[in-house]
């Protein structure tokens, strides 16, 4: 044992003192005077090793006597009645614990080397101690000291003949690490005379056997088990946990017969013996999933929390066997009690979120969204996911889509997804110029960053954001390879076509990309409108019309882009009455400020206004007093 360590001497009640031992004999006088407080009491110890600091206090002068060491009370007492004394035979016993209390200071200060010379002496007193024994070993086997390990398990195995542990760790070391299965056979069959219903047992039995290509002694392992006369309802479920697991793959499609019926009579076996244990049907529950039937095990898993309401594992198992049934109601609500159970779930949270959002509800599923980043903040799909809805119909809130991919772009850096949405989201919040700049900047991460391929759909919303910003070249630029990269992406032909027309360029290229539109799409209103203003920038309103009121009832709504086109349309072919009436539609529904110019609709129906006002007040003047007049809009 090194110098310096801490020692802690008792001699008799009082003030508490500490010095530095002059080496292992220091510390063995202070595991004596340890000793001698736990022959007063046990529990006296405890209270003693709770306040004692894990330092040495130099505060106070080594005593110089042969024997370093301090009184921990100043006051004598006397010596404790005989009823209060350890019997004899717990000498070795309480000196045991002195040194595994001793080993542990040392550990807690660092010294392991001293730790486990003390562990040591304490498993020399009391050899039985398997958690201690077990310890040691595996410190020992990573010493690379095998012989000394197995050393002190042999020890404590005889020391404990009724104990099965130290004889499966045993069987577990010459298993994994020194490679003697026959050895590891001989003390697992040890262990399971002791213990023939600890699963666990059988189960590195099973494993020996097989690890030696033994695989019909291995099966005789199961088999064994299964002829078991045991009353315990532990011991079935677990035996149909094992077997579930070792016979019954996961997704097989058509599990074997006999796998199956043997592992359901065993989960027969287990209700009878306990029918309202609810872990006799959570394990049934995992077994009739693990096979696919999901009724059974769906009503398993219903019986396992209808007896405890609050199984938190059979809850969430429930969820999972509801999810793959696609019953995204009953899902739901377990996931809800799954949170109730555990609040800090992140993954219910998420998954929650996504079944919120499947069937529609977009406020729940973003409150689902928010819980799950707000537990886990460097979990990228909650960002995307909330980004999406905020930027959907539901929210429409882009702002909020904005402050999420910015932190989100933070967080993650160059992720080309991130910065995708990102672009997004700045275009939709008209910020055109930010995603403009995030667009150029993801194009280039899609060249640097190998097993990415670009998509039509990146340049279409490139392109859009480029339009918003009226930078027209460069978003025709985006729309061409949009379409480039799919012949049939009619959104991206109508847009370029629309942009086109409107602004009287490239008027034929432009009519011909929103005919290809059409011919993939010929019932979208947009695309309708779109074909109806090529043929009014030609000068052939009829047609224009036509395709302009077939457009506004596709939509079945009043569109303000639409109505403004049709009230445009009425008015060259001199209907101005009509051309009010849709200007006015137009008007009344823009609520989007960026879908028309109101100030020029505004104009328009001014200078139509006056114009009816003219005509009515001129068709006053041509009629007789004793006729009525006829008014009628030219």
């Amino acid at each position: 044992m090194t110098r310096n360590t801490l020692s802690l001497l008792s001699t008799c009640p009082g003030e508490r003192r500490f010095t530095q031992s002059s080496g292992t004999f220091g510390i063995s006088r202070g595991a004596v005077g340890l000793r001698r407080v736990l022959s007063c009491g046990i529990g006296f110890a405890g209270i003693l090793l709770a306040s004692t600091p894990l330092y040495a206090d130099t505060r106070y002068p080594r005593s110089g006597s042969a024997f370093d060491y301090a009184d921990v009370f100043t006051v004598p007492i006397p010596p404790p009645e005989k009823d209060q004394l350890l019997k004899a035979s717990d000498e070795k016993q309480a000196d045991a614990l002195t040194w595994f209390i001793a080993g542990q200071l040392l550990e807690q200060q660092g010294e392991l080397d001293s730790a486990m010379e003390t562990y040591r002496k304490s498993l020399d007193l009391d050899p039985a101690n398997y958690l201690l024994a077990e310890k040691v070993a595996f410190e020992l086997m990573r010493r690379e000291q095998s012989a000394e390990a197995i050393g002190v398990l042999k020890d404590c195995a005889v020391a404990s003949p009724k104990d099965a542990r130290p004889r499966v760790t045993l069987a577990f070391l010459y298993s994994r690490y020194l490679e003697k299965p026959d050895l590891s056979r001989k003390y697992a069959d040890e262990a399971l005379a002791i213990n023939p219903e600890d699963i666990a047992l059988y189960q590195r039995l099973y494993e020996i056997h097989l690890a030696q290509g033994r695989t019909a002694e291995a099966n005789a392992v199961l088999d064994r088990a299964l002829k078991s006369k045991s009353t315990n309802a532990s011991f079935w479920i677990e035996l149909g946990a094992l077997l579930t697991d070792l016979r019954i793959s996961t997704g097989e499609t058509e599990p074997n017969a006999a796998a199956v019926k043997s592992i359901t009579a065993i989960f027969e076996k287990a209700e009878k013996l306990a029918p309202k244990d609810p872990a006799v049907f959570e394990n049934a529950g995992d077994f009739f999933a693990r096979i696919g039937d999901l009724p059974k095990a769906i009503a398993a898993l219903e019986k396992a929390v209808d007896l405890n309401a609050n199984l938190l594992s059979a809850r969430q198992k429930l969820a999972q066997a509801y999810l793959r049934a696609d019953d995204p109601e009953n899902t739901i609500t377990q996931l809800q009690e799954v949170i109730r159970l555990n609040p800090l779930q992140q993954g219910a949270y998420e998954l929650l979120g996504q079944l919120f959002q499947a069937k529609g509800d977009q406020k729940q599923a973003a409150a689902a969204f928010e819980q799950s980043l707000l537990l886990n903040p460097n979990h990228k799909e909650s960002y995307t996911q909330l980004a999406q809805i905020y930027l959907g119909p539901d929210f429409d809130d882009p702002n909020r889509a904005v402050t999420l991919m910015e932190q989100a772009a933070i967080q993650f850096g160059d992720d080309v997804q991130i910065q995708f949405l990102l672009a997004i989201a700045y275009s939709s919040a008209k910020k055109y110029q930010e995603a403009l700049t995030v667009f150029e900047r993801t194009d280039v991460l899609f060249s640097e960053q190998s097993g990415l391929e670009k998509n039509p759909f990146f340049y279409f919303q490139y392109g859009a954001a480029a339009e918003r910003a009226k930078l027209y070249d460069k978003a025709a630029e985006q729309f061409l390879k949009a379409i480039d990269m799919d012949p049939n992406f009619h959104q991206a032909m109508n847009y370029l076509g629309y942009m086109w027309i409107d602004r009287s360029e490239n008027l034929e290229k432009g009519g011909d990309l929103v005919k290809r539109a059409l011919a993939i799409e010929p019932n979208d209103g947009a695309y309708l409108d779109s074909m109806g203003w090529y043929h009014y920038r030609k000068g052939d309103f009829d047609q224009a019309l036509d395709y302009l009121l077939r457009a506004h009832e596709t939509l079945g709504e009043n569109d303000p882009e639409i109505c403004n086109h049709i009230g445009d349309a009425y008015q060259q072919l001199g209907d101005t009455g009509k051309a009010v009436e849709f200007w006015e539609l137009a008007i009344d529904h823009a609520d989007a400020p960026d879908r028309i110019d109101v100030e020029s609709v505004n104009d328009k129906l001014e200078a139509a206004r006056q114009r009816l006002t003219q005509l009515q007040e001129q068709k006053a003047k041509e009629t007789p007093a004793t006729e009525k007049p006829e008014l009628k809009a030219e």
